[in-house]
């Protein structure tokens, strides 16, 4: 399955079943969307500096300082982390 198609499962499962148990299938999905993240960032360490580009605090400084009253679906999640 590719990112396409791991994406549309994602929002199939939201549209069928905005509350209740996660499907497998569709945890799998969201899984292989963060592996491929994490892969791609992998895949080219050249891209990245050697040292961090941010002062110590300033990630933590971005989260917020409770957590949401509502919860988010999870396909904003590789968002969040890309943000960072």
């Amino acid at each position: 399955m590719n990112r396409e198609a791991d994406a549309r499962q994602c929002e199939n499962h939201q549209a069928d079943k905005p509350f209740g148990d996660l499907d497998p299938e569709v945890f799998r999905a969201y899984g292989k969307q963060i592996v491929d993240w994490i892969a791609d960032y992998l895949s080219h360490p050249e891209q990245y500096p050697v040292l961090s580009p941010v002062k110590p605090g300033e990630v933590k400084a971005q989260l917020l300082s409770t957590p949401p009253d509502q919860s988010e679906t999870l396909d904003v999640i590789p968002e969040h982390l890309r943000s960072l």
